[in-house]
């Protein structure tokens, strides 16, 4: 994912980019963040199964709890920011496009 994003990226100052740049922002939000908790999951999970117990069985229950709680992290700012939004448009009367400019 990492090598698309870059040579899509690299286009970009081109004369003829793949896509704009808000494309491009929208195609890979986060995507470096998502990258690092993948790369430190596959880490610790190559580390896991490298450990054998005493009786040969291989435990890695807690990598994946780890990554579930950091996803469940991630839901919950994103319902946060959503509930913000909502009460901008609904309560303020502020537009979607204004909001968006501002939380971006």
């Amino acid at each position: 994912m990492m090598q698309y994003m870059k040579a899509i990226r690299a286009t970009l100052t081109t004369s003829q980019p793949v896509i704009t740049e808000d494309e491009f922002q929208t195609m890979f939000y986060k995507i470096d963040d998502l990258h690092e908790v993948h790369t430190e999951f596959l880490n610790e999970l190559k580390n896991k199964t490298s450990q054998l117990t005493s009786n040969g069985d291989i435990y890695v229950g807690e990598v994946f709890k780890k990554l579930a709680s950091i996803f469940l992290l991630i839901n919950i700012i994103y319902i946060s920011v959503k509930i913000v939004i909502l009460y901008y448009i609904n309560i303020l009367g502020w537009s979607y496009t204004f909001i968006w400019c501002i939380f971006t």
